[in-house]
C-alpha cells in the first residue's frame, strides 16, 4: 500500500545507473530500506541530490511490512537546508553524524522522540549562525541519551576521570578506559552547558580531534558496533 513518510537520510547507496537504496530513519516506522528508481529519466520526480546525508524528507512509499525494500514513489524535501547543501563545514558534520546514525540505530521500532531530537538538530545545524565546530560533540552526547547511556553527572574534585565502560566520573584512573584529566573535564563542561550554548566551549584543533575519538571509543564500547568513521578524516581536515 502506497503510505507517506518523513525520514532523514542515513545512507545512500548505488543499485545501478539510475538506481538507489536509500536508509532512512523515519518518524512513522524507525529504520527502514528504500529504492529509487528512474534518477536519470525525465519522467522522475526526484533527483540524486534529494538523498543526501542528513536531509530530511517527506516521501510516498509503498510500504509493506513483509518485504526489507520499500520502492519510493514520490519524493520532496521538507526543509530547504541551504547551508547543509553549501557549506563545507555543515557538509562535513553531516556526513559523519549521518555516518555515526548509519551504525547505531538498526532497530526498525519507532522511537519518536528520538526522530524529534535528530529533526531539531539538524534544523539548528542548518540556522546556527555561530561556529559549528563543537557541533558534532554536542549531537553526541545528546544522542548517547537516547540509546541508553548517557554518561552520569557525577563530576567532582573526588571524581575527575570519566570511567569510558561504566559510564561515571572516578577518583582515579586505573584501568585502560579511563579518560585522562583533560577530556574528563572537558565531558563535564559540555554535560553542563548553559543554553546549549555549545558553541563557547574553547578547545585547541588536538583538544578536539582528542575528545571525538574518546566519544567514538565511548560509543564501541556500549553499542558493541565498531565506530570506525570513514568522514572523521575529511570532518578533523574541515577544523583544523
Amino acid at each position: 500500500m502506497i503510505e507517506k513518510v518523513e525520514g532523514i537520510v542515513l545512507r545512500t547507496i548505488k543499485y545501478s545507473d539510475n538506481s538507489f537504496i536509500i536508509q532512512l530513519f523515519t518518524r512513522e516506522h524507525g529504520r527502514i530500506s528504500c529504492i529509487a528508481k528512474g534518477l536519470r529519466s525525465k519522467r522522475s520526480g526526484f533527483a540524486p541530490s534529494f538523498f543526501h546525508p542528513f536531509y530530511i524528507l517527506n516521501a510516498e512509499i509503498f510500504y509493506n511490512p513483509k518485504k526489507e525494500i520499500h520502492p519510493i514513489k514520490e519524493v520532496n524535501l521538507k526543509n530547504s537546508l541551504i547551508l547543509l547543501r553549501e557549506k563545507p563545514d555543515r557538509i562535513a558534520i553531516a556526513m559523519f553524524l549521518a555516518e555515526v546514525l548509519n551504525k547505531t540505530i538498526r532497530y526498525q521500532n519507532t522511537d519518536k522522540q528520538l526522530y524529534n531530537f535528530l529533526e531539531d538538530m539538524i534544523n539548528r545545524l542548518n540556522k546556527e549562525t555561530n561556529s559549528p565546530a563543537n557541533f558534532h560533540l554536542f549531537f553526541l552526547l545528546g544522542l548517547s541519551h537516547f540509546l541508553g547511556f548517557y554518561p552520569v553527572n557525577n563530576f567532582s574534585s573526588s571524581a575527575q576521570y570519566f570511567d569510558l565502560l561504566n559510564a561515571q566520573f572516578v577518583n582515579a584512573p586505573s584501568g585502560s578506559q579511563i579518560l585522562n584529566k583533560e577530556l574528563s573535564e572537558i565531558l563535564f563542561r559540555f554535560m553542563n552547558v548553559k543554553n546549549e550554548e555549545w558553541w563557547k566551549i574553547n578547545l585547541t584543533v588536538n583538544q578536539r580531534r582528542k575528545f571525538i575519538e574518546a566519544l567514538l571509543n565511548y560509543y564501541t564500547l556500549h553499542t558493541g558496533n565498531n565506530m570506525n568513521i570513514k568522514s572523521l578524516e575529511v570532518l578533523t581536515e574541515v577544523f583544523s
